[in-house]
């Protein structure tokens, strides 16, 4: 028999041919079998480093399914209603099917490629397998903080990628044209797209307004709770972060649509009588309930058809709101706040192809700011020249029938601007441009 260092382990070979290892953890005698001396080394090693990372032997046999069960089970209280109920469909529906049976301590990164492919090959968008690998990544994470895994394979994994589609976002004659339209009209959901694009809010967030949350004397809302959807039944929440509870200024036209919709609901309430099931929610049903998003998603179709514009997503108004403000030159750290989002970083990735679009207006202040007058006029053939006519009694040329006098001329060169012209012109008084002298030299550096 061959001894091994003491805590260390020790391999031998039994007298009917078999090798064996043995390790002693804690108090208990650990013995593990093997054909071949490399075999039984491997096992080992692999119990020392177990024994580690405070791993037992449960942990070592626990499956990618009884894992996900138990992650979900600790962290579900942490998420929000919705959170969860996705992240239990995400994992049973597209993680538990391929990967559930391997053993957790098994799960290696050629596994999770190997997923990828068949969940893409069965047709899951890649939305959705991007969704669930983060969920993974997560649940993966996790484990290795618990010293369940020494490493989380989902990091060495690019996700899915899905396709990214041009945002339609309407311009100002357009979200102009839609407001004079629903505005005039007296459809049903019309009041809610206007506070839409007025406030920004989500649209779980806008289902989730009280009457008590408006502040009449203000022009105000405060967004402090949301109406999402798990399993197709409406549940009312608070709102995700701290950033999304806020209060936002509303223009005018959002509140004439806010009194427009309390008028509006308060007959429809007396229409009702008993069948009213609704509470003091702002936006409802004919009988005071939560609308079905695919009933909204049709009402907005027609009302953009109606008004003769694309056709958009309801958060595609929160897009129109956002897109307009920054045109308008809104503070971008007052967007982000009145917006939601939990960092600037996000405002900026989202809205970045508005602030491309004030290039153009940005380099236009500087040009007036900064270039000199003189060749602000050449620039801008249509305003009347700064530069004054010379006197007729300065040069015989001056003279009825003869040739206009001269005036010298400001030209954008290779080298930048520079003026031409007579001699006698550049360096006598008669260089006179809007208050400025021209001199010598004749080039001017801008």
């Amino acid at each position: 028999m061959a001894q091994g260092t003491r805590g260390l382990g020790s391999v031998y070979r039994r007298g009917d041919g078999r090798w064996c290892a043995a390790l002693v953890i804690g108090t208990r005698r650990r013995v593990l079998y093997g054909k071949t001396r490399r075999e039984v080394q491997e096992k080992l090693a692999s119990l020392q480093q177990g024994a580690l990372t405070g791993a037992s032997t449960e942990s070592s046999r626990l499956t990618v399914a009884q894992y996900l069960d138990q992650w979900m089970a600790a962290a579900g209280p942490h998420l929000g209603v919705g959170s969860a109920a996705l992240y239990e469909d995400l994992l049973r529906l597209h993680v538990v099917p391929v990967l559930g049976p391997l053993r957790l301590q098994a799960l290696r990164p050629l596994h999770i490629v190997r997923w990828h492919a068949e969940r893409g090959e069965r047709g899951v968008p890649r939305r959705r397998l991007q969704m669930a690998h983060r969920v993974l990544q997560k649940a993966l994470g996790d484990a290795v903080k618990w010293r369940l895994l020494t490493a989380n394979p989902a990091i060495d994994v690019e996700p899915p990628r899905p396709k990214r589609l041009e945002r339609k976002i309407w311009t100002e004659q357009q979200a102009s044209r839609f407001l004079q339209t629903i505005l005039q009209r007296e459809w049903a959901w019309d009041p809610f797209w206007a506070f839409l694009i007025g406030s920004g809010c989500r649209r779980g967030e806008a289902l989730g307004l009280r009457w008590t949350d408006i502040d009449w004397q203000r022009g105000s809302v405060n967004i402090v709770r949301a109406v999402t959807r798990v399993r197709n039944r409406p549940v009312v929440g608070d709102v995700k972060t701290t950033c999304g509870r806020r209060t936002i200024i509303l223009p005018l036209f959002a509140l004439g649509a806010l009194e427009i919709q309390q008028q509006r609901q308060a007959t429809r309430r007396l229409s009702a009588g008993a069948a009213w099931i609704g509470e003091d929610y702002v936006f409802t049903t004919g009988t005071g309930s939560h609308p079905y998003p695919a009933h909204l998603h049709r009402a907005l179709r027609a009302a953009c058809r109606d008004a003769r514009v694309p056709v958009i997503h309801i958060h595609g108004l929160r897009h129109v709101h956002a897109t307009l403000a920054v045109r308008a030159g809104a503070d971008l750290k007052s967007l982000q706040r009145r917006l939601g989002h939990a960092s600037l970083t996000m405002t900026l990735g989202l809205y970045a192809h508005a602030l491309a679009s004030g290039d153009a207006a940005t380099a236009q202040a500087l040009e007036r700011m900064l270039t000199p007058p003189a060749i602000q006029a050449t620039e801008n053939p249509g305003t009347s020249s700064p530069l004054p006519a010379r006197s007729q009694s300065h040069s015989g040329r001056g003279r009825a029938g003869s040739a206009p006098a001269r005036q010298p001329r400001i030209e954008r060169t290779a080298r930048g601007w520079a003026v031409s012209g007579p001699s006698d012109m550049l360096a006598g008084d008669a260089g006179q441009c809007s208050g400025v002298r021209l001199r010598q030299p004749r080039r001017i550096a801008v």
